[in-house]
């Protein structure tokens, strides 16, 4: 949990688009592309939303709040490679 709620805000939001990313991938592989639109339309509401927590957070919870999204994005990462 982090002093800004709007950066908590981010991280529920983040994880909600990972739950998101998994289904529509699996759905993808197996020929329906319906959910992709709406992962790719996650993916831009997050960007949108990190670019204004610069400033809401002191450098300790920054780089927690990095760490986080390394650790997320290795999990994706990891995710992606073992549907192959």
């Amino acid at each position: 949990m982090l002093s800004s709620q709007p950066a908590n805000d981010y991280l529920q939001s983040y994880e909600a688009y990972i739950r998101d990313f998994k289904t529509a991938y699996q759905a993808m592989r197996e020929g329906d592309m319906t959910k992709y639109q709406a992962v790719i339309d996650g993916a831009k509401e997050l960007q949108k939303k990190s670019q204004k927590l610069s400033g809401e957070l002191s450098p300790e919870e920054q780089q927690r709040f990095a760490n986080y999204l390394n650790k997320k994005a290795a999990e994706l990462s990891q995710f992606a490679s073992q549907q192959h």
